[in-house]
């Protein structure tokens, strides 16, 4: 599985923000999954997404955001199947929980864990994401359903018998003559035995175990529907068609694909209705789950787990003033001071005719006037326009220094006349001097944007626009590699690597690139510093340089500003996940130590203050009243302001391999007919065609009659067209997709989702 620092830094879908610690989380499971995968696939085993992660998979194309488990369901027999090899094939570390393994695990489904308990070893860490916590995959079983409604509520009520009878046991609420009455009851009814003086619990999985085999007694070609018995079928639901899980289709989850079954537009559309509209309100289990491990583990523990904690000390002094006397300014300032006491011992030293003397100082003071140019270029740069005015003068003021050391050592008679105009000219071109290093590097304001990557660097854009509008502004955007660290902080990448993580090559052209490298806080002493790297080195697997570090820079600066790079939609009291998020992002280093922190909106503006003060103290709510601005600065996206340059109205075209399985009428024809409309009115449209998935493997495994080849040739036909192009759907970012086009007509995919939160047309067929 190749988990990559990308996957698993923070990120807001769906305007929903998704920390680090929950991508862990997913990382893993993603690693157990893959596990299971290749048994499946060495075994001829078929497993289905199922529940949230199947829901995600049509509409995200990966996790739902706000959910962070993961699930998926096999047919009893391919279960079956799975159990019978799962032990050995499984890493030695993994486990297997269901209700004969695992202690008050009273479900009809399995759990497949990596490991039996919390673990910080070394190699367990190096292995799962620097995530310690157990990972868990959930398998669900379906099973037939009898034709005959009588028939199947007879089975569920025999069914809820058992397993009442064994929840009483295990609970010890029957006495020992009860029991055995009971029991002798079980016995004669499915003509097996159970030994009473087993222990409760012995009992009680003896009663789960015939129940499992009564939801599994419907054969196969004696059903026309297939469900979930425990609990849904139970409490009165009654399955879906059977030929709904008979044919597989993978399609893309995250970085892997997922199988899911081919009516899977129709499973989905039956659980939850229109499964594209999104309630984000979580009412299932805690979230995050491995929350509640780790408050566990802190009972149990004689320490207390690492957590960052606020202490005062991180807020920067009223009255401490940064140390600025290796700046880049304050050496300049002493330069131009000993330069103009070196020019005033040339005057004078002329002025006495002590010529000797003069002609010592010359060549020092032309020393420092080029170190200064050196340094001010190596610190601006060569092409900075700061850098070229005052190395300029520079320049002029040394050629009038080796004018007094050409007339000082000429042969002729020295010519006052001439001597006393050079320095003057000297003293003309040392106020130039003087004046081009105050306008530009002493007054000069500095401003620098520390960037995590070029996606986050979307965040900053409006307040870059804004202050390079000024004059009299600096700026500097400095791109700070993202670190993959191990679980002992320490980072693992290679050089190389560290390189290739700054993706310069990605940010805008019109954004001039510092070197990470290369910046030198304390000679550039910013008077302004953007961030947007809320962690400092609290996150769980990831880092930037330390020198970058919130903390780091308040030496650096006068003014510490902290920016979200992400917008997120605007969530109230009752959104538990999101709130529960904020403890990453909002309490988080890089918001207590700066000076101020902009937010999108004054309601994020509360949110903001009560989580701080709730993590910090009372007595601080003051503080971040004051530091927290609510300018509602908008995310800029230049990248996509050029993009579109027709009026012509842009409709993608989604076709989708579930069509195949779920249309009632000729999938060709209908697809003919839907093109023949869009050639009708070409001269108004600009149609992209796609195929989701993109992979034509996939649309070939529920291709019953043969149609695959038709389809592909008749899009090739029409993309001949100069008003028609294919879209192909791998190869492209899908908000970028949604955003290039003003309508979505086609099947469920991920593009719905994505159209719908640019709030443009979509239309399903």
């Amino acid at each position: 599985m190749d988990i990559t620092t990308e996957f698993l830094r923070d990120e807001v879908r769906s305007g929903f923000y998704i920390p680090t610690a929950i991508k862990q989380a997913w990382a893993v499971q993603l690693h157990i999954l893959s596990e299971i995968d290749r048994i499946c696939r060495k075994y001829n085993i078929t497993y289905f997404a199922d529940w949230g992660t199947l829901l995600g998979t049509i509409r995200h194309g990966g996790y739902v955001p706000w959910d962070d488990d993961l699930d998926i369901c096999m047919k009893r027999e391919d279960y079956n199947r799975f159990r019978q090899v799962a032990d050995r094939e499984l890493p030695k570390e993994f486990a297997i929980h269901d209700y004969e393994r695992k202690d008050g695990h009273w479900l009809f489904l399995a759990r497949v864990i990596n490991r039996n308990q919390i673990c910080f070893d070394k190699e367990h860490l190096d292995k799962y994401y620097n995530f310690p916590y157990i990972a868990t995959v959930d398998i669900f079983v379906l099973d037939y359903l009898y034709k005959d409604e009588e028939q199947e509520q007879k089975r569920c009520e025999e069914v809820k018998y058992l397993l009442a009878l064994a929840d009483l046991i295990v609970q010890g609420n029957k006495t020992f003559s009860d029991m055995s009455l009971e029991l002798g009851k079980v016995e004669s009814m499915y003509h097996t035995t159970i030994n009473p003086t087993l222990s409760s619990r012995d009992i009680g999985i003896r009663l789960y175990q015939i129940a499992e085999q009564q939801m599994a007694r419907v054969p196969k070609e004696e059903a026309d529907t297939i469900g979930q018995i425990f609990p849904w079928v139970l409490k009165g639901g009654r399955g879906l068609p059977k030929k709904y899980y008979e044919k597989t289709v993978r399609l893309p989850f995250e970085m892997t694909t997922m199988p899911v079954p081919a009516y899977y537009h129709l499973v989905l559309q039956n659980r939850y209705g229109d499964y594209f509209k999104v309630h984000k309100v979580w009412d299932g289990h805690d979230y995050p789950y491995f929350e509640g491990q780790r408050r566990n583990l802190q009972k149990e523990a004689d320490f207390e787990l690492p957590e960052f904690k606020f202490n005062k000390s991180m807020l920067r002094q009223r009255d401490a003033e940064s140390d600025k006397s290796g700046s880049l300014k304050i050496i300049s300032e002493e330069c131009v001071a000993e330069l103009d006491m070196m020019l005033t011992s040339v005057e004078g030293g002329v002025e006495g005719k002590l010529y000797d003397e003069v002609l010592a100082i010359l060549p020092e003071c032309q020393q420092l006037a080029i170190d200064l140019g050196t340094l001010i270029e190596s610190v601006k740069g060569e092409n900075n326009l700061c850098s070229a005015i005052v190395v300029s003068s520079l320049e002029q003021f040394c050629e009038a220094l080796f004018g007094v050391y050409e007339i000082l050592t000429a042969e002729a008679d020295i010519k006052g006349d001439l001597l006393s105009k050079q320095l003057v000219n000297l003293r003309e071109t040392f106020s130039v001097v003087v004046q081009e290093v105050s306008s530009q590097i002493i007054e000069k304001k500095e401003i620098l944007f520390v960037t995590t990557g070029h996606k986050q660097w979307r965040g900053f854009e409006s307040l870059y626009a804004a202050a390079s509008a000024e004059a009299e502004n600096d700026i500097y955007v400095v791109p700070v590699p993202l670190l993959w660290k191990n679980g002992y902080g320490q980072v693992t990448m290679t050089d190389d690597e560290i390189i290739a993580a700054v993706k310069s090559e990605a940010y805008p052209e019109y954004v001039k690139l510092t070197a990470w490298s290369s910046y030198s806080l304390e000679l550039h002493h910013p008077d302004i510093i953007f961030i947007q790297d809320p962690y400092d080195g609290e996150n769980g697997c990831l880092t930037i340089p330390s020198q970058f570090y919130a903390k780091n820079l308040q030496k650096y600066t006068e003014k510490l500003i902290y920016v979200p790079p992400y917008v997120v939609e605007e969530f109230g009291q009752r959104d538990t996940t999101a709130l529960y998020n904020m403890k990453h992002y909002v309490t988080a280093p890089g918001v207590v130590c700066a000076d101020n922190v902009i937010v999108q909106s004054e309601h994020m503006r509360k949110l903001y203050v009560d989580k701080l003060t709730e993590f910090a103290g009372g007595d601080t709510k003051a503080i971040w009243e004051e530091k927290l601005l609510a300018l509602g600065l908008p995310v800029m996206d230049v990248e996509y302001a050029d993009k579109k340059d027709s009026q012509d109205k842009r409709i993608l075209f989604c076709l989708g391999c579930n069509d195949l399985s779920e249309s009632e009428v000729d999938f060709v024809s209908k697809l003919q007919d839907k093109l023949a409309v869009f050639k009708a009115n070409h001269d108004k449209l600009q149609v992209g065609i796609c195929m989701y998935p993109a992979d034509i493997e996939q649309w070939n495994m529920v291709d019953e009659e043969n149609v695959v080849s038709r389809v592909v040739e008749a899009i090739k036909e029409l993309s001949i067209e100069p008003w028609c192009f294919i879209v192909d759907v791998s190869q492209m970012d899908m908000i970028d997709i949604a955003r290039d086009f003003d309508a979505y007509y086609g099947c469920s995919s991920p593009l719905v989702h994505m159209f719908n939160c640019e709030q443009k047309p979509v239309m399903l067929w």
